[in-house]
């Protein structure tokens, strides 16, 4: 786990208990979404040990592009949608060094205006004789390295690429 992922996953329902004990907070999802309403009522749980009530709020697609549903008609809103590319000040990039990326990390994580819960899950399946796939948690999915990808059954070779070179 990396620091910031370390920071950010701590948990002390004492602590908790103690600041916001007695709170209830309405959490918004899209009604849609039987695995948003499983991530809320895995947050209702977790918050509940700390005496935090968490109210599930299921809302309309629509709701989630209309401005004054937040602090209206809930209090939060569970939104698995990618911050990638949100934050201008921060230019790491897939190809940058691990210490720009952990400082990169670090800035999103201290000025983050939600609170990461999750990465949209996605399922992979990727050919037998297709290598060096990853997926990623961003908008861009399975393709962000496809030019790292290596097919034994279509492998391309350097004739292939001297053809392209040609066109």
């Amino acid at each position: 786990m990396t620091p910031s992922a370390t920071a950010d996953s701590s948990y002390d329902p004492a602590a908790t208990r103690a600041v916001l004990g007695g709170v209830s907070v309405r959490v918004g999802f899209p009604a849609d979404r039987p695995r948003y309403a499983a991530e809320v009522e895995a947050v209702t749980t977790s918050c509940a040990a700390a005496g935090v009530t968490v109210e599930a709020v299921q809302l309309p697609a629509a709701a989630f592009d209309l401005p004054g549903v937040l602090g209206r008609d809930v209090d939060a809103v569970l939104d698995t949608r990618t911050a990638y590319g949100r934050n201008p000040s921060v230019t790491a990039s897939p190809v940058s060094t691990v210490s720009q990326i952990r400082e990169a990390e670090q800035a999103l994580a201290q000025e983050a205006v939600t609170v990461p819960l999750s990465v949209e899950p996605r399922l992979t399946a990727v050919a037998g004789t297709v290598t060096d796939v990853s997926d990623s948690g961003t908008d861009t999915g399975l393709s962000w390295n496809m030019d790292r990808w290596i097919s034994t059954d279509h492998p391309v070779t350097d004739s292939a690429a001297e053809g392209e070179e040609d066109a």
